[in-house]
């Protein structure tokens, strides 16, 4: 028979801390929630500029006919979309094509970078289609091939930089499986958590699947130099707006869907890889998700051995349950999140009702998989991206270890 005994000092002390950490990533998606509401009575300017949008482009992303049909279909005034590609053998050149064949009425066409040396293969595409850009184009405008954009995505996107006290403005993703597995539903939870964190002004960045950067900001705080030897675009942007004292604007309704599957190899590459990343060029959130995801599976840990020591004895102290808060109260935040993005995008409301059950009931494990992926990033700067293996020396310093030519994208 189980009894329960007093509350230990030691144990409902570590209790309560246990508690207030795991409240933390509510707090933060009711603050995410809240910033979605009151995005709409923002008071930006009727501002759409002339736009030139940059789309690099390499393998077969699944739905990529799709996803260009949406780029291709977007409801905006004045603007051009350069497809840059590193290789005019690439397989993705001939869904290019008719995309652009069958929307005659958009400014579009197809840029070939060849492939450099010194940065990543995306940034050497993103700094030869800026040479080809319009120069009439006051906003410059960056997409990844793996989104589906609604039709008013450009319009919101841009209109932030109308306020002259932001340097940048940013959308982010939302990963629709299009299978229930698993390892699908950890690669949608494990992105979906850390948009959280784009409604606090000191914490948020740029995503450069989803970002635009007023022309005369990025050449005045020389963006494309930043890009010449480095790996990633996003943080680099970000980096250089706060550094220039302006502000990023994250636009809710600008988080885009993905609609993609992921095996558990694939998982683990992706999730490692964006983690490595984290480690080179955004210090402060690496630390940050090494404590974030460390300590509630610490936590949750000593609770599980007390428990079993406690059944053994036959006695348990009721503060030991305190230490279990952590997968209600992640399921928690997972609803909160899920209500806010389904209202910040009513465009993908219908795909967030499909999600399963499952997909609440996994997110714990997305914070020991992000533990997980901590601990792989510690002892090495080399990643794989998109067939190209990089060895990260520093923020703007890499090596290209190895290119091979990919035919599909997977994860």
């Amino acid at each position: 028979m189980i009894t329960f005994s007093g509350f230990s000092a030691g144990t409902l002390s570590v209790g309560l801390l246990a508690l207030a950490f795991n409240l933390v990533p509510v707090a933060l998606a009711m603050r995410f929630r809240q910033y979605v509401r009151d995005f709409p009575s923002r008071n930006f300017p009727d501002f759409s500029p002339r736009c030139s949008i940059l789309l690099p482009c390499k393998g077969l992303d699944p739905g990529l006919k799709e996803n260009l049909a949406a780029i291709f279909g977007q409801e905006y005034p004045d603007w051009e979309l350069l497809c840059v590609v590193a290789d005019e053998t690439d397989p993705c050149l001939p869904v290019i094509r008719e995309a652009i064949a069958a929307h005659p009425g958009v400014r579009a066409r197809i840029v070939v970078s060849g492939h450099g040396s010194l940065c990543s293969e995306k940034n050497h595409n993103h700094l030869v289609g800026l040479r080809h850009a319009d120069p009439d184009s006051q906003a410059l405008v960056f997409i990844d091939s793996d989104i589906r954009p609604h039709a008013s995505w450009l319009r919101d996107l841009v209109r932030p930089l109308g306020d002259p006290q932001f340097g940048a403005s940013t959308g982010y993703r939302m990963i629709f499986p299009t299978d229930g597995n698993l390892a699908s539903l950890l690669r949608s939870s494990w992105s979906m958590m850390s948009t959280a964190v784009l409604a606090n002004d000191k914490l948020n960045g740029t995503w450069a699947g989803s970002m635009a950067i007023l022309r005369h900001n990025f050449e005045r705080l020389e963006i494309a130099r930043r890009w010449e030897q480095a790996l990633c675009d996003g943080p680099l942007v970000a980096a250089s707006v706060k550094e220039a004292g302006l502000g990023i604007c994250f636009v809710p309704h600008c988080v885009v869907g993905t609609f993609e599957n992921a095996t558990m190899p694939g998982l683990l590459e992706w999730t490692n890889r964006q983690m490595a990343i984290a480690k080179v060029y955004l210090g402060r959130m690496w630390g940050t998700a090494f404590i974030s995801y460390g300590l509630p599976n610490f936590f949750l840990l000593m609770s599980l051995v007390l428990l079993t020591m406690g059944l053994f004895r036959g006695q348990l102290d009721p503060a030991i349950f305190l230490l279990l808060t952590h997968a209600p109260l992640t399921w928690l935040m997972g609803a909160i999140m899920l209500g806010a993005l389904r209202d910040a995008v009513p465009e993908n409301a219908e795909h967030y009702r499909k999600l399963p059950l499952a997909y609440l009931l996994a997110m714990p494990l997305t914070s020991l998989l992000g533990l997980v992926n901590v601990v792989a990033s510690i002892p090495t700067n080399r990643i794989t991206w998109r067939g190209v293996t990089y060895e990260m020396d520093a923020p703007d310093r890499i090596r290209v270890v190895e290119r091979r030519k990919i035919e599909h994208v997977s994860y």
